[in-house]
């Protein structure tokens, strides 16, 4: 995957709903711990094919000098055995790294050398328990994979895995700058819930009580219905590059808002909390699954503390048009469910 493409499609991501899906997946993720490459992976990847070709996978970091990293990443150009990844961006957002993603495409492009496979995979580093970079995954030649720490040389990595020599840290390492997004989003989430009290704070009790209550109404299904939809984010304006003044990406163009996140299961409900028969239906979706994240259009019967009112930003991003909707996460899609009352 090209580094331009991958610093493009983060820059659009919507946190709101990232912050949401992370913390349904974080208890199942942080259960993990996988030791085949093969196994880290969640299909359907965009980039499947990149990531089975992967033979070494490298863990790096921005914390990591530049000129180290950038030597690190020119000696997996043109190599499709060779995977980079990242834990997650620098302070947690897109913008701080993107920065340095442009950079590197630019300088690749410059130099019509091929641009090295890099992706953003909090969940390798999880299953790995990567603290400290570089680190070099290898696939050996009996078919399992080691690990090394430290190594600013790939071939000589390889090499001393190969060797089974790998108990020594093979160079300097340096602590992962970048936080996991799912412990980053779950941070968010309580800042943004204590912001959101402050303000609270101050509005007039009454406009307070209608939020909680509500502030959406949609018609109940008259049909079920099961199908599967990406859910696109419409670019408002054009992203700009701040150096070159070329557009990267015009006004119109539509970002899947789930990116690379692959990881499957996690459900979203919406619900309408004044007919008894849904808040029941809720009620069993949370028994099924105890992650499940809960909207409302109306709070109405729904009891205190399960569920969060439904806003017309994330209606218009989950495409709810009626109630009750289920949605269950399959990789990059979900699959949305829908239910006449019974």
């Amino acid at each position: 995957m090209a580094l331009f493409a991958l610093s493009f499609s983060s820059v659009v991501a919507e946190p709101t709903l990232d912050d949401l899906l992370q913390q349904s997946h974080s208890n199942r993720q942080q259960r993990k711990r996988q030791i085949k490459w093969t196994e880290v992976q969640n299909k359907p990847l965009n980039n499947q094919e990149e990531a089975n070709r992967a033979k070494t996978v490298i863990f790096i970091s921005q914390s990591i000098p530049e000129n180290d990293l950038i030597r690190l990443l020119d000696q997996g150009s043109g190599r499709d055995d060779v995977l980079f990844v990242y834990r997650g961006f620098i302070g947690g957002e897109n913008k701080n790294s993107i920065d340095f993603m442009k950079k590197l495409a630019q300088r690749y492009m410059k130099s019509k050398k091929p641009m090295p496979h890099v992706m953003v995979y909090p969940q390798a580093f999880r299953a790995y328990n990567v603290g400290k970079v570089p680190a070099v995954l290898h696939q050996n030649a009996d078919g399992n994979w080691y690990m090394a720490q430290g190594g600013l040389n790939i071939n000589n990595a390889i090499a001393a895995i190969e060797r089974h020599q790998y108990k020594m840290p093979l160079s300097r390492q340096w602590k992962v700058a970048e936080p996991d997004q799912a412990e980053y989003m779950r941070e968010q989430t309580r800042r943004i819930a204590i912001q959101n009290q402050e303000k609270w704070d101050n509005y007039n009790a009454n406009l307070v009580q209608q939020k909680i209550q509500g502030e959406i109404t949609l018609p109940y299904a008259k049909a079920d219905k099961t199908d599967l939809f990406t859910p696109y984010y419409t670019l408002p304006e054009d992203i700009i590059d701040p150096k070159t003044k070329k557009v990267i990406a015009p006004k119109g163009t539509k970002i899947n808002i789930l990116g690379n996140d692959t990881d499957n299961g996690g459900s979203i409900l919406i619900v309408d909390g004044r007919d008894v028969w849904q808040v029941n239906f809720a009620n069993e979706i949370l028994k099924k699954d105890a992650d499940a994240i809960i909207f409302y259009t109306q709070k109405g019967k729904l009891p205190d503390g399960i569920a969060l009112p439904l806003d017309k930003g994330i209606a218009e991003r989950l495409s709810v048009q009626v109630v009750p909707t289920l949605l269950i996460k399959k990789g990059n899609q979900f699959e949305r469910r829908i239910y006449k009352r019974q």
